[in-house]
């Protein structure tokens, strides 16, 4: 092989689509001067690089690296419904959900690994290692770059594909043969799929996984299966796309100046896309590498779900994760998010869960949606009656007087209850006091105080944690706190080191739901019958009954997935490849507020109040009481997902640099 030389410090600039550098570099090697033969023989530097190369993927230097809900703590990334934000709420950002917010770009990071690609390829380095080693090495670059690609489609439609090319230039060049047209959105996917079996083929060598589990820690490591899965998550989106894409919408289809199919795929391709994703989910299920983690009553069943997410050991259900350790990788979720009162710092309650998620889960027994709060049925949540229709009074240390402890199991590690237990302790999140009276509109009379500052020792009406309509950020604004992500390991909310919680990229779960959509939409599957048998076992984990064939319909699995997912980063993608998102996050229109509790352009919040009437007759003081309304938000746009935004934008420096691209739709 050429012998070449690498540096550790580099310029890269921009060639039309792609990022080039006059020198190669991997971005690890020291300020020393070190052959490539020297650098893909030696296992550590590979290594090195390979680490890098993670980082790269998960830390958002290149644009093509979040995929979940904390992947930063700062701007607390979210899906539009997943949680409100104390930080500001909606804004102007919520406008254009997938244009420069979630954009992904990263020619430079795709040529970085193939030029790793090839020095791995390499005769020396095959001749340095075992072909097990060399395998999983390439294996997982191959991985990393069908994951970068996925990112960039899924945002930007179809770009240019560049193989295992490593472009060079120097100044003086013809930069005609760098200026390659895009291809279609369907050639993207389908070359994305491709490189998933090749990846997954090279994490396989003679029915043997080249990554033993043991090896990886805390699943950080791509495996065959995490090549599985995002072959199974591409094909469905791009079945998604090819379904629900209307033919000619200016919006979401495009033809470019090339001829090139650049946005949408022919409605004729979806069935052979949603068997493509079937057959790969349905390996990973059938493989037996992984497990759901499942309960048999309703404390193992809750707790069971809780740590699917919230802890590493023992967990037989995650598949692959951006894993965080100290010193080096840490996160503040857990100081921001959790309940102040629970926190060991000045922070928490930063992001509150919305009454219409909470509300969205199933009672185990009747199947009841919502938390009723008055004692007669009301036609509508937000007008409740007054005097003649009185509050329901529930005693949250009664599990069978608990409205949430009767919901399907998976709320419990989804979401942070009035008196729920975090770190061995119960929640106090009590907005105040309800003294018997109401308002002239049949509203509850309900009294409030300031939320007391943390440490306060003697109790006030409204608790430390609030909720409480207030513009403090410590406070919380829906009545509920988010369980995910939460670490309640010693210190974790505390500076310097906080917590070492990951990010969970791919999960079993998503292979049961990935296998339950595909036979649902896609009669040749088998339809609902057969996509039944998927979702049932997610509803089992929450101690619900199976669904039948007649049960099972698209609004369903909409349902289905948002409790299942909720902030792992999937219901901003999952609408977004529906085609549903400008229609459900549409404003001040609003025209889903009828399907409330399950889709609303406007967070809603469910208030606690203890009751304390004088004489407490019926012995029901101390006992909460709920109140439902829209939620304070420190600025009240709606969630606005307008029709333009499925795609993001094009940069006009892009265009000038590459003359054969145009403009996305919607621009």
């Amino acid at each position: 092989m050429k012998k070449k030389f690498l540096y550790s410090l580099f310029t890269l600039f921009l060639i039309n689509m792609v990022f080039m550098g006059c020198k190669r570099d991997l971005t690890v090697i020291p300020n020393t001067l070190l052959s490539e033969d020297a650098i893909y023989t030696d296992k550590n530097l590979i290594t090195a690089a390979l680490a890098r190369f993670y980082s790269q993927v998960n830390g958002g230097q290149g644009g093509a690296s979040w995929g979940a809900t904390n992947a930063t703590d700062e701007s607390f990334q979210q899906d539009p419904d997943d949680a409100q934000n104390n930080r500001g709420g909606a804004s102007a950002m919520q406008v254009t959900f997938t244009k420069d917010r979630y954009r992904a770009f990263d020619y430079a990071l795709i040529r970085r690994l193939n030029i790793f690609l090839q020095g791995i390829r390499s005769d020396e380095s095959k001749k340095s290692m075992s072909p097990f080693e060399n395998s999983a090495f390439e294996g997982q670059v191959l991985f990393l770059r069908a994951w970068t690609y996925f990112h960039m489609v899924k945002t930007l439609g179809g770009m240019t594909i560049i193989g295992d090319e490593v472009f060079e230039y120097s100044v003086g060049d013809d930069l005609k043969p760098l200026q390659m047209k895009r291809n279609s959105e369907s050639e993207c996917y389908d070359y994305i799929l491709a490189q998933c079996d090749l990846a997954a083929e090279k994490l396989t060598l003679s029915g043997t996984a080249t990554i033993p589990a043991a090896q990886n820690t805390n699943h950080a490591m791509a495996n065959r299966w995490a090549a599985k899965m995002l072959k199974a998550r591409a094909a469905l989106t791009a079945a998604s796309i090819a379904r629900w894409t209307p033919e000619g919408d200016a919006n979401l289809t495009k033809t470019d100046k090339s001829g090139v199919v650049t946005h949408g795929i022919p409605s004729s391709k979806a069935d052979a896309y949603y068997k493509i994703a079937f057959d790969a989910a349905k390996e990973v299920i059938n493989g037996g590498a992984y497990s759901l983690m499942t309960g048999t009553d309703l404390a193992t069943a809750q707790k069971a779900f809780e740590n699917v997410i919230n802890k590493k050991t023992g967990n037989t259900e995650v598949i692959w994760t951006a894993d965080r350790k100290l010193p080096l990788i840490n996160t503040r979720w857990t100081d921001l998010v959790g309940p102040v009162t629970h926190t060991e710092g000045p922070n928490g309650n930063q992001l509150g869960a919305p009454a219409e998620f909470v509300e969205s889960f199933e009672d185990r027994v009747t199947g009841a949606q919502g938390i009723k709060t008055r004692t007669d049925a009301v036609t509508n949540l937000l007008n409740e009656g007054g005097v003649g229709n009185a509050p329901i009074m529930y005693d949250l240390s009664d599990p069978n007087n608990n409205p949430f402890m009767k919901k399907d199991a998976r709320l419990w590690g989804s979401v942070i209850w009035p008196q729920a237990v975090w770190k061995g302790v119960p929640v106090d999140l009590r907005a105040g006091e309800w003294r018997g009276g109401y308002n002239s509109d049949g509203t509850l009379q309900v009294f409030t105080v300031a939320p007391p500052a943390k440490g306060t020792l003697t109790p006030a009406i409204t608790s430390i944690n609030g909720p409480a309509e207030n513009t403090s950020q410590i406070v919380n604004k829906t009545g509920f706190i988010p369980r995910k992500w939460l670490d309640e390991t010693p210190g974790a909310s505390l500076s310097p080191n906080y917590s070492e919680m990951w990010v969970i990229r791919f999960r079993l779960a998503e292979a049961y739901a990935i296998c339950a959509e595909a036979a649902l939409l896609s009669a040749p599957l088998g339809g609902a019958a057969v996509g039944v048998t998927y979702i049932n076992p997610l509803r089992r984990r929450g101690l619900l009954p199976d669904l039948t064939p007649a049960q099972f319909d698209f609004t369903q699995l909409r349902r289905e997935l948002r409790i299942e997912f909720y902030m792992e980063d999937h219901r901003l993608w999952d609408m977004n490849r529906w085609r549903l998102a400008d229609q459900y996050w549409d404003g001040p229109t609003n025209s889903k507020s009828g399907e409330y509790p399950n889709g609303t352009s406007y967070p809603y919040q469910l208030y606690g109040y203890t009751v304390n009437i004088t004489g407490n007759p019926g012995g029901n003081n101390g006992k909460y009481v709920f109140e439902r309304k829209r939620a304070f938000r420190k600025r009240a746009n709606p969630q606005f997902f307008e029709r333009r935004s499925y795609y993001s934008s094009m940069t006009n420096a892009w265009l000038t640099q590459n003359p054969t691209w145009d403009l996305n739709p919607g621009q």
